[in-house]
């Protein structure tokens, strides 16, 4: 075979571990493609329990059928989930802003749940002004973690310095409590929007029934 002819064969076999690799060239990372993947499948994400900062029990879905968004974090984080933290007040100001705290939750989860307890899921809450109603700072039992992480399929690695490396983002889970969208942290208006489709489309839904 002509040295060209095996230049076409490993281009060949790269593009396709590529394609099968990111689903058909649709995302060109892991975190993309667990993003494409949610968007399809969306899966049911497990109704645990979690302790929150005031160290009372809730579920992380609602008996009342709210939109819930869920964050990762582990509280001494000193960029990422600092930032996350930010963006979030700002969501929880929109919400009440456009009268929707009735409608919706957010969780921010540590992943840390030993070191995180409820003294600095307290300090954490203070800091970034959770209100404990609307956004709840929270860690699941130690034992449900790992089908947590798993579930919402995220990545949590040790690093040098006695913290973690790990994916970021918005998870929003509708009112049945099917995983539907994973967006940026930082992009507090596209979950805004998302948001406001799903409630449109529940309120259609309602008016359908009563016909």
């Amino acid at each position: 075979m002509s040295a060209f002819k095996v230049n076409i064969v490993i281009i060949l076999i790269g593009s396709l571990v590529l394609w099968f690799t990111t689903d058909g060239l649709q995302a060109l990372t892991s975190e993309g493609a667990r993003r494409l993947q949610v968007t399809k499948l969306r899966p049911m994400m497990p109704n645990i329990t979690l302790e929150t900062m005031s160290g009372a029990y809730t579920r992380l879905q609602s008996e009342n059928e709210h939109i819930t968004i869920v964050e990762f974090i582990y509280t001494t984080c000193p960029f990422i989930c600092q930032a996350g933290g930010d963006h979030l007040a700002r969501l929880q100001h929109e919400i009440k802003k456009k009268k929707l705290q009735d409608k919706i939750r957010i969780f921010s989860i540590s992943f840390d749940p030993l070191k995180d307890n409820i003294e600095e899921l307290s300090y954490y809450a203070k800091r970034h002004n959770a209100d404990g109603i609307v956004w709840t700072i929270a860690r699941p039992k130690v034992e449900d973690l790992p089908d947590l992480l798993k579930a919402f399929g995220i990545i949590v690695i040790p690093d040098e310095d006695g913290g973690y490396v790990h994916n970021s983002a918005m998870h929003i889970i509708d009112q049945r409590g099917n995983l539907i969208s994973i967006l940026d942290s930082n992009d507090v208006q596209g979950a805004l929007k998302t948001i406001e489709r799903m409630l449109q489309g529940m309120r259609m839904l309602q008016v359908e029934r009563t016909r």
